[in-house]
């Protein structure tokens, strides 16, 4: 899955194999919005697989889920900061199901949320089954502060991937990611990898590149071969 932040790196997707696409602002915070015309042109093309971000819980304003295209697959809302509110819990449920309806709500876990005040990411696999979650992403709040294993170990990233699987969860893992992340990253076995910085030129911010994204997706080609073989 490959996170793009407007209409011209939607149109640079077109040279690639990319069948997820992420939909968010990576120069407003971790999950912030993109504008919803993104979404619309996106959801015409009607050619990936989407997901959307909705931006942070705490300062959440009100989005008519009529709003998001019905394409779109998948949203998810940050909870960083939620460490101040009495009622975090019952929020964010009333989020999820208000949303459900029409998309699969993504329980966001920050590897960081010691950091950003959020909750920690068993108290949120907790609560797998009290909404109808469709996925779990192990993501990072503030992007200058490492990748999810800079945070906490490999084994430890598999294991909350492997209790949100178990729970009946698409497992995604994101966070500031790169190239030398991806073997941790793949040894860690979620369904999905996401990546914004390590298919830029330069850092999250910059533009996509076409080159690095194809680079990314030939290295996990021949990480998959050997599985696929031994299957034939």
């Amino acid at each position: 899955m490959v996170s793009i932040q407007d209409q011209d790196e939607l149109q640079r997707l077109r040279a690639t194999d990319v069948t997820w696409v992420d939909m968010k602002d990576p120069s407003s915070g971790a999950l912030q919005p993109t504008a919803p015309s993104v979404w619309e042109t996106a959801a015409l093309e009607n050619q990936y697989r989407l997901s959307v971000a909705l931006g942070e819980l705490v300062n959440f304003e009100a989005i008519d889920p009529s709003a998001v295209p019905g394409e779109i697959s998948f949203v998810k809302i940050g909870l960083s900061a939620v460490e101040k509110l009495d009622d975090w819990e019952s929020r964010w449920i009333t989020w999820c199901y208000t949303f459900s309806q029409k998309f699969h709500p993504v329980i966001v876990a920050y590897a960081d949320h010691g950091y950003c005040g959020a909750p920690h990411p068993e108290v949120l696999l907790e609560h797998a089954n009290s909404a109808p979650f469709g996925a779990f992403l192990i993501d990072t709040f503030d992007k200058s502060r490492g990748s999810v294993f800079q945070h906490y170990p490999r084994y430890q990233i598999k294991t909350w991937l492997d209790m949100a699987r178990s729970k009946g969860l698409v497992t995604v893992l994101g966070g500031s990611l790169r190239q030398e992340n991806l073997n941790d990253a793949l040894a860690c076995q979620p369904d999905v990898i996401a990546v914004r910085g390590a298919a830029t030129r330069g850092g999250r911010d910059s533009e996509i590149c076409v080159d690095k994204i194809t680079a990314l997706l030939e290295r996990l080609s021949k990480h998959l071969e050997p599985a696929s073989q031994e299957e034939s």
